[in-house]
């Protein structure tokens, strides 16, 4: 995802935007299991993904993101010191279902004061399938935006709260592959590349994600209600 963000950027510098400003929070390692399935190589293996991502985004793009090597933790106790007031979008790339449901029920709470048109980008995959879904940070009610309001992630499941994670970890290459088809992870990020390019570019969308399974080969667009 992070790959694709830095690929937009730059494209939308060239037609005049000004660009991204990213931040990324991870407090995981690269392990032998991730080489080949996400965007990393060998010599990454026991780097922080964070801070290894970012600095190889700002060595290729010219950019000066910022990489954090710890988890985003979806608290108030974890924002009050830091500035997310006038962020515009939060980018979800994670598997752990309670996650999402804990930074949806954040950003419902007063006490995370984000913008009240601020967005909610979920990137989720399962072993051979996922889905992209754009919402709205805050609740229908709260929302002062004048575009249609859009249900985020945790609006379409309300049962993420709760859900059990499996947090067993692969042990090596064919494991992994077993559990995961590799082509899963660069579908959902190219999904998503393709839903905030055209928002950018267009300034609209008629779609606000999709599901996508790789056996198949289908990609189901979820349409915004008109």
């Amino acid at each position: 995802m992070l790959d694709c963000l830095a690929r937009l950027d730059w494209v939308i510098r060239a037609l005049g935007h000004p660009g991204l400003r990213v931040k990324v929070y991870d407090g995981d390692t690269v392990e032998a299991p991730n080489v080949g399935r996400s965007q990393f190589y060998p010599a990454d293996v026991g780097f922080n993904k964070a801070i290894i991502s970012v600095q190889r985004a700002n060595l290729r793009w010219g950019l000066s993101w910022d990489g954090f090597p710890f988890h985003f933790q979806p608290t108030e106790e974890f924002i009050g010191g830091n500035s997310f007031g006038q962020v515009d979008l939060f980018v979800t790339c994670v598997d752990k279902a309670q996650f999402r449901a804990d930074f949806a029920k954040l950003c419902r709470g007063r006490g995370f004061h984000h913008r009240g048109d601020a967005l909610f980008l979920d990137t989720g995959n399962g072993s051979a399938s996922g889905q992209v879904i754009l919402g709205h940070c805050c609740t229908r009610t709260a929302y002062y935006g004048n575009k249609a309001w859009l249900p985020n992630v945790f609006d379409y499941y309300p049962g993420l709260d709760g859900m059990d994670d499996d947090d067993t970890p692969s042990c090596g290459m064919e494991e992994a592959i077993t559990r995961q088809s590799p082509p899963i992870n660069r579908m959902i990020a190219d999904a998503a590349y393709a839903l905030l390019f055209s928002m950018i570019r267009f300034g609209s969308t008629d779609s606000q994600g999709c599901y996508i399974d790789t056996q198949t080969l289908a990609m189901t667009p979820i349409r915004i209600p008109g």
